[in-house]
């Protein structure tokens, strides 16, 4: 049964690799260039133009590079905007990654090197987890709860330290046979599976847009970003909070509702209890 469960929440953070890789530098990015030709020519303005007439159209990933003025809209302005630069009647546009809420105050969490953040992870193929992430920089966990026999609840932290990965789930009092001691068993590489989640706050993606939005009676400014795999990420800021993270490709859609976020490792999760012993035999690969 527990073999069961931990499969379950190993496959939910195998899903999120893949919204976060191949993305695209943010320092590589020439806003503007939908062609793709490395500079910003009159061909762009042109293709902007017929994408704001309807008669043509392009990927979220170069909507973001389209959009120049992060209204979150393609329309002829951009176009104008877009010819503008391109005959140096204009030397740049008024859009900047390094001016946006996440790089204010989420990228420095997570460049900080040792960090927490608490989400509930959302989706509809496995429904509803709490979790939290947490690193000092050489030790990772990933911990969530989980309903053992759907009566007690279990907390499960998978565990990453001197290379070596653990599971572990602390004593239940009552409910489980043998329930004293600690469960340690890897299928997985927890490093991986967690670097993967953790990408979805700090891969760099190209900005899209900033605009307001209300979800649930709170107003927020919503930021958006694309990945070249044409994944959309809206981060919603309340304040300079980050509280919402939603990722969607697709008919594929992922909210997290961030709880907690900041500098510094939580300690008391990165601690493996003494009577938990790593065990090169469960060690797959």
């Amino acid at each position: 049964m527990l073999k069961r469960i931990f499969s379950v929440v190993l496959a939910l953070v195998m899903v999120m690799g893949a919204f976060a890789m191949n993305a695209s530098a943010a320092d590589e990015v020439i806003y503007g260039d939908v062609t793709g030709e490395g500079k910003v020519n009159s061909q762009d303005a042109l293709t902007v133009l017929q994408v704001a007439t309807g008669l043509s159209e392009i990927t979220n990933y170069k909507t973001g590079i389209a959009d120049t003025n992060a209204d979150g809209k393609i329309n002829s302005s951009d176009a104008l905007k877009i010819l503008q630069l391109a005959t140096g009647n204009i030397t740049s546009f008024n859009k900047s990654y390094d001016n946006t809420l996440k790089a204010k105050y989420v990228d420095p969490v997570f460049a900080h090197g040792a960090f927490t953040f608490n989400v509930t992870m959302t989706d509809e193929s496995v429904g509803e987890f709490d979790m939290v992430f947490s690193t000092d920089g050489k030790a990772k966990v990933i911990a969530t709860i989980i309903m053992f026999m759907e009566i007690v609840p279990v907390e499960v932290r998978m565990l990453h330290r001197d290379g070596k990965n653990y599971q572990v789930v602390p004593s239940v009092s009552w409910g489980l046979e043998k329930a004293q001691g600690s469960y340690c068993e890897i299928e997985d590489d927890i490093g991986l599976l967690f670097d993967n989640y953790v990408m979805l706050f700090t891969t760099e993606m190209i900005y899209g847009s900033t605009t307001k939005k209300t979800v649930d009676g709170v107003k927020y400014d919503c930021e958006t970003f694309y990945n070249e795999n044409n994944a959309c990420f809206e981060f919603y800021f309340n304040g300079n909070e980050l509280e919402l993270l939603v990722v969607s490709n697709g008919d594929t859609v992922q909210t997290f509702d961030v709880s907690h976020l900041e500098k510094g490792a939580d300690a008391s999760r990165l601690v493996i209890p003494s009577d938990c012993v790593y065990d090169e035999s469960l060690v797959t690969g």
